[in-house]
């Protein structure tokens, strides 16, 4: 069945009911579509937290390789929700701001060579080998060493932090995005 949604270009989710639980989303595009994003493929994994974190970055850094993703993340599907997810009052939607942006600094951001061109080579360099290891084909980010700091005040500074040393006019900004589209947060 993998084999088959592989070759037919169509997203794949892997999903573990049994403890420790995790959903994994693998997607890309085949003609990109809308989406002209140099890199088509990503790869988000939500894992429970009583999964640990030594199980959580083998599954991701597994996905990641396999699937060759360009861009993954590993957190809490709420902590995604609260980053990145926005409701459209449209059936189309209006990508702009959301397609041509990376999709944030997670407690695990990976980002292949298509995404590392659009970040200035310079901040990359610069940033401590504890924060960005070379991995596959780019960089794995680690902003903060536990899962257990997902969503706290500590890890949304060191998130904020690293993406303002990458330059912040990369990233998507949920709440920027809202204002731009006169969304309230609570149409969200």
């Amino acid at each position: 069945a993998i084999t088959l949604w592989l070759t037919q270009s169509m997203p794949l989710m892997l999903k573990r009911v049994r403890n420790p639980q995790f959903l994994a989303d693998c997607r890309w595009r085949k003609d990109k579509g809308l989406d002209k994003r140099e890199y088509p493929w990503g790869c988000t994994v939500w894992l429970d937290r009583g999964a640990g974190d030594r199980l959580a970055e083998s599954m991701f850094k597994f996905l990641v390789e396999k699937f060759d993703a360009e861009v993954g993340t590993l957190s809490t599907e709420r902590e995604s929700q609260r980053k990145h997810f926005v409701k459209y009052p449209t059936r189309i939607g209006d990508l702009e701001g959301i397609a041509d942006r990376l999709p944030g600094i997670y407690w695990r951001t990976y980002f292949g060579s298509g995404a590392v061109q659009m970040l200035e080579p310079r901040s990359i360099t610069g940033l401590p080998p504890n924060v960005a290891k070379v991995f596959h084909h780019g960089i794995l980010l680690s902003p903060y060493a536990s899962s257990d700091k997902i969503g706290t005040a500590e890890a949304i500074h060191a998130e904020s932090e690293l993406m303002n040393a990458l330059g912040p006019e990369r990233f998507f900004d949920r709440d920027l995005w809202l204002t731009n589209h006169s969304i309230t947060e609570t149409d969200n």
